[in-house]
C-alpha cells in the first residue's frame, strides 16, 4: 500500500519541496524541484503550488517507485521534466 501523508515542506537551500511517502509501512523521502511547480517566488507560493499539483506529484512518485528509480540516497526526486505534460 502506498500512502502520501500531507507533510510537505519547502527547502530553500536546495530549491525543493520535500514530502514523505509510505510504502508498506516504510517511509521514503520524496523531493520535487520547485521549477516544475511554480514560477512564483517564495515559500508560501511554492507550497501552495505543491498542494494544487499533489495528484501529479503522487502519480510521478508512484511511477518512479514502480520503476525502481531511486536516487543514490534512497529518495525519490521529481524533476520538472517528470511533471511536463
Amino acid at each position: 500500500m502506498i500512502v502520501f501523508p500531507a507533510q510537505e515542506e519547502f527547502d530553500a537551500a536546495s530549491a525543493e519541496v520535500r514530502f514523505p511517502v509510505e510504502v508498506i509501512g516504510k517511509r521514503i523521502r520524496c523531493r520535487a524541484e520547485t521549477a516544475g511547480l511554480s514560477s512564483q517566488p517564495g515559500e508560501a507560493a511554492i507550497l501552495a503550488a505543491a498542494r494544487i499539483n499533489r495528484p501529479r506529484l503522487e502519480a510521478a512518485v508512484r511511477k518512479k517507485l514502480l520503476q525502481g528509480q531511486y536516487e543514490a540516497d534512497g529518495s525519490i526526486l521529481i524533476r520538472a521534466s517528470d511533471l511536463a505534460s
